[in-house]
């Protein structure tokens, strides 16, 4: 939109198949000069997070976890796939007679507080 109106242009005529492949290349023409990483990203944003920690702005430094909580996918939940061997049955009787924490240790969910569960198809 502000381009747009930097160009005098109409919102619409930057829309256009045109202009936004011309984007397209290039942005994607400015990444492969600038040769930023993820890695570099990251630094950058713990940086700013130790000025803001300086300039006492937690605000900013909250902020800048956030970022980087999302860049490495610690926001995303845990899964974890529990592959059953065995008759229905079998395994019903096998489960049934397990505590609640020795169900936890066999799966290694001692630190998952919620999850969800659904039947997989077995595959061919």
């Amino acid at each position: 939109m502000k381009a747009a109106q930097l160009a005098f242009l109409p919102y619409s005529a930057t829309r256009s198949d045109r202009v936004l492949a011309a984007r397209a290349v290039t942005k994607r023409e400015m990444a492969e000069s600038v040769k930023i990483t993820k890695d570099d990203v990251l630094r950058g944003v713990k940086g700013a997070i130790e000025r803001a920690q300086i300039i006492a702005e937690p605000a900013t430094e909250i902020r800048g976890w956030e970022v980087i909580n999302k860049m490495l996918g610690f926001d995303a939940p845990t899964q974890i796939d529990v592959h059953v061997r065995g008759t229905i049955e079998h395994v019903q009787r096998q489960v049934k007679t397990l505590s609640d924490d020795q169900l936890v240790q066999l799966v290694g969910a001692g630190n998952v507080i919620d999850g969800d569960f659904y039947v997989k198809e077995k595959t061919a």
